[in-house]
């Protein structure tokens, strides 16, 4: 797979790779720490509406 910009700058894909690569080394578990977070919030508020626990979050609910 070939970039675009990559062909019209003549720049190797292994360099391109090389670069992009690290970023994602980092971003993925971002996003899937984030994503947990999002869900485990959302569910506690959800058991608190429906009455199945007495406050929202707690101290534990946040580690």
């Amino acid at each position: 797979m070939v970039c675009y910009k990559n062909v019209n700058l003549k720049i190797p894909n292994g360099l391109v790779y090389s670069l992009i690569i690290p970023h994602g080394i980092f971003e993925i578990p971002a996003i899937i720490i984030a994503r947990v977070a999002g869900f485990k919030i959302s569910y506690e508020i959800v058991r608190y509406l429906t009455g199945k626990k007495e406050q929202v979050l707690i101290k534990d609910d946040v580690r």
